[in-house]
């Protein structure tokens, strides 16, 4: 492998390959040459026609010149985005093999030393040959971002027999530093393989065991700032000014009550210990109407307009209250009104009631009949009332005991 150098805009850099066997140079071989950039993404390949780059691979035969096995050929490399390229060649017919060379794109050099620039030139296909010490360059330091870089010293080292030419040392100083400077310090020394900033780190076991038993190895003495885990083990390792146990209790007591009222809470529990639920309330004020319309008998049997009932008495009235609710303040606006009375022997009538709304109660009303209270036993009624949104209502079940037929007179 030989090194290519050639400036960033050459449109025309010469690739060669030379092809000896124990005879000397092999002619008559078909040879081809592609050039491409490593260091590129997606279009790594040299369109050897157009000097595009593109993501497969082109190739471009090479001519043979004279006898002695040297093929030559061109290539633009002026739109390489790297500076640093491969040129591969293969032999595609008559043997076979391939090689590879290293294309170095450099600044312009000064157009005004055309003698230099070839003197350049030969020298370093000198060094490419050589098998002795290469050209050595010393950097004095390290510019800063923005500054040249200037080489300090250049040595040859015995390149065989040659020697750079002193217009050819300060050509290439020239470009170098020209070249370097042309990027800004940041440019001209990338380190890969390290992490950077934002990487994610990942620490063997072992590394993480050495990290805890570092921390908690740690002199107590040296983390006592205030607020500080430090801080708050020696306080309660060595009875501090650290909170008590009572501070807590009496922080707990003294607390305001109205700042802990969720749902839940035990302070939204003892909010709610010294009230009666509004359900509760509602429904002792319902029994209280009830019961100072129609007394504690209420509770349990209807209110008839005799004290006891007898089989067969007709024209008994029944007083049943239902209780009402936020939704409905008036049985008059109901659309049906009906009396489920229930026999000892389990038989079922239906009868139709009235309802009447008072200002201390709602009650239902119905007049018994001949087809009722026609057996001795325990009857229940339970009266059931519907609105015109179907919505239903039902009395408690209350019990009426009904005694045999009265002797006649």
């Amino acid at each position: 492998m030989s090194t290519i150098i050639a400036e960033t805009t050459d449109t025309a850099v010469k690739l060669s390959l030379t092809v000896n066997d124990a005879s000397g140079g092999v002619t008559g071989l078909t040879v081809v040459a592609s050039v491409y950039d490593p260091a590129a993404g997606t279009n790594k390949w040299l369109n050897m026609s157009s000097g595009a780059w593109q993501a497969g691979q082109d190739t471009q035969a090479l001519s043979e010149v004279g006898t002695l096995g040297h093929y030559f050929t061109t290539a633009d490399t002026s739109n390489a985005a790297n500076r640093h390229l491969r040129a591969y060649y293969e032999i595609t017919a008559g043997a076979s093999g391939v090689a590879e060379d290293t294309i170095v794109l450099v600044g312009t050099l000064d157009s005004a030393n055309e003698t230099d620039q070839a003197t350049i030139l030969a020298d370093v296909a000198t060094i490419e040959t050589s098998t002795t010490t290469n050209l050595d360059v010393t950097v004095s330091s390290r510019a800063a971002p923005g500054a040249n870089m200037v080489a300090s010293s250049i040595s040859t080292n015995a390149v065989n027999s040659d020697a750079l030419s002193a217009d050819a040392v300060a050509e290439i100083v020239a470009g170098v530093s020209t070249e370097l400077d042309s990027h800004g310090a940041g440019s001209w020394a990338t380190a890969t393989g390290f992490a950077t900033a934002g990487d994610a780190m990942t620490m063997t076991t072992q590394a993480l065991i050495d990290l805890v038993d570092a921390v908690w190895d740690a002199s107590g003495a040296a983390h006592l700032g205030a607020g500080s885990m430090g801080y708050l083990q020696d306080q309660a390792a060595t009875g501090g000014a650290g909170v008590t146990p009572l501070q807590i209790e009496q922080a707990v007591w003294n607390a305001v009550q109205s700042s802990y009222t969720d749902v839940g809470s035990m302070g939204a529990a003892m909010t709610n210990s010294g009230t009666v639920p509004a359900q509760l309330e509602a429904s002792l004020d319902r029994y209280f109407q009830i019961v100072r319309k129609y007394g504690p008998i209420a509770a349990q049997q209807p209110i008839a307009t005799k004290d006891t009932v007898h089989v067969g008495d007709i024209g008994i009235i029944l007083d049943v209250p239902v209780i009402l609710d936020g939704a409905y303040s008036d049985l008059a606006d109901a659309t049906s009104i009906v009396f489920d009375l229930i026999s000892p022997n389990g038989a079922e009538f239906a009868k139709n009631g009235l309802g009447l709304t008072t200002p201390t109660g709602s009650y239902t009303h119905w007049t018994s009949d001949s087809e009722v209270f026609d057996v001795v036993g325990r009857w229940r009624v339970q009266v059931t009332v519907t609105w015109p949104d179907v919505t239903t209502k039902q009395s408690n079940v209350f019990n009426i005991d009904v005694q045999p037929p009265m002797a006649s007179l």
